[in-house]
């Protein structure tokens, strides 16, 4: 699987997770997660998401591009609103899909680190892509932890909120017990 496929994956664990959900309970502040709602932390691993691939960039010339996760939209909505998340999440899906990706092509990130000085790194788009996938999976994780404690009932996917090398690790050390 490559790298948008497996996105895109987690996107529609995402949309199935949030089908599940009451608007009051997504966006309930919930100090098992650091006193922030499941609805903060889909928001973030969109507008992550978001920065990368609708451009939340700058061209400075044919072949520089510019962009910055510290730019963010920060749309409120998207963490108060199911139906809103999804409809965005959707959407991203739909780009995802549609779109070829030069993954070898170059980007400058702009990141404020210490008040205002601006680190400046040249990366790829394949590199970021990767990012916003660790990051994803990093904040299902935690979602998954509040999931487990406070809902329940609600359906979540076995590997929900693990990495595949997490997802092999754990396989391996499985079997490695049954041969005892």
């Amino acid at each position: 699987m490559n790298i948008t496929k497996t996105l895109t994956h987690e996107f529609a664990e995402i949309i199935q997770l949030l089908n599940q959900f009451e608007d009051h309970d997504y966006s309930k502040l919930q100090s098992i997660i650091g006193g922030s709602s499941i609805g903060q932390h889909v928001r973030h691993i969109f507008e992550f998401s978001e920065c990368l691939l609708y451009g939340q960039s700058k061209k400075l010339s044919d072949e520089t591009i510019v962009f910055s996760y510290d730019d963010r939209k920060r749309n409120y909505l998207i963490e108060q609103s199911t139906s809103f998340a999804i409809s965005n999440f959707k959407t991203m899906i739909d780009l995802l899909e549609s779109e070829e990706y030069d993954l070898n092509m170059e980007l400058n990130l702009q990141h404020r680190i210490g008040g205002n000085t601006n680190l400046n790194l040249i990366t790829t788009f394949g590199r970021e892509l990767l990012y916003i996938l660790d990051h994803t999976i990093h904040h299902l994780a935690i979602i998954r932890i509040a999931v487990e404690k406070l809902y329940p009932w609600i359906d979540l996917p076995k590997e929900f909120g693990f990495t595949e090398s997490t997802i092999r690790a754990k396989t391996f050390i499985q079997e490695k017990q049954t041969q005892i």
